[in-house]
């Protein structure tokens, strides 16, 4: 899978690490989605270079790298690394349809609550109690509530 977004300035590629499904979300300022240009990503002398972790929360992992390229197509980019990537991320990074929801008090009762406590219990929100456990990410907190009821946490988005 390649899904390229001249407007939002990503790139996601599907591959595999250590045999397991992976998704590689890249971000720069464009991208040449040609096919020498995205081959380049699994050659070591002429695709990710200067690789450095940022962080990572649970399966997601943040890193800036450059891309070797001629000169004038040369940028810096933000990769994420999904891994293990389950077919619900796979899904959800992919080519989509644009839709808008208003969602009100009743939609957030009848709908989105139930949701959300099913995938809390089937672990796919372990990077928030992460976060507000203060296990990933708290020394990049730029601010905290602790109020029990109505408290919150801010973090740079990466």
């Amino acid at each position: 899978m390649i899904v390229a977004d001249t407007g939002r300035k990503t790139l996601n590629l599907l591959g595999t690490v250590h045999d397991e499904c992976a998704i590689l979300i890249a971000e720069k300022t464009f991208f040449n989605v040609s096919p020498p240009t995205l081959s380049a990503f699994t050659q070591t002398s002429t695709g990710l270079q200067d690789v450095s972790m940022l962080d990572r929360n649970d399966i997601y992992h943040w890193f800036l790298a450059s891309l070797h390229q001629d000169a004038t197509l040369n940028a810096s980019a933000k990769i994420t690394l999904i891994y293990p990537a389950t077919e619900t991320h796979i899904r959800k990074h992919s080519a989509q349809q644009v839709r808008m929801i208003v969602e009100t008090p009743e939609v957030y009762a009848k709908y989105v609550s139930k949701y959300v406590e099913q995938k809390t219990a089937g672990g796919r929100l372990n990077w928030v109690t992460n976060i507000l456990t203060h296990e990933a990410e708290s020394e990049r907190i730029v601010f905290e509530d602790p109020d029990l009821v109505n408290g919150f946490i801010i973090l740079p988005d990466l």
